[in-house]
């Protein structure tokens, strides 16, 4: 579960590097939102927020198939941003 809320975590720090303002009242929705047109791919940045809500607030217990997902999901917003 903490493997999920490090990578969200770390995506937070790569979306204030790509310049979009997130404040301590930011909430993940507006994250998800003003990531989703920064990396032109609104449909990623919603799908990280579904898994990180998962853990952040215990709906449901996640498996290995959605720390593996989140962090592809976050390897591909990170090669936008390096351009590796």
């Amino acid at each position: 579960n903490n493997q999920i809320r490090d990578i969200y975590r770390k995506f937070m720090i790569m979306c204030q590097n790509r310049g979009i303002v997130i404040e301590p009242a930011t909430t993940s929705e507006e994250i998800a939102y003003n990531s989703g047109k920064a990396f032109d791919d609104p449909e990623a940045s919603d799908r990280l927020r579904e898994l990180y809500i998962k853990v952040r607030y215990g709906e449901k217990t996640v498996d290995r198939a959605d720390v593996k997902e989140c962090r592809d999901i976050y390897t591909n917003f990170r090669k936008q941003t390096t351009g590796i």
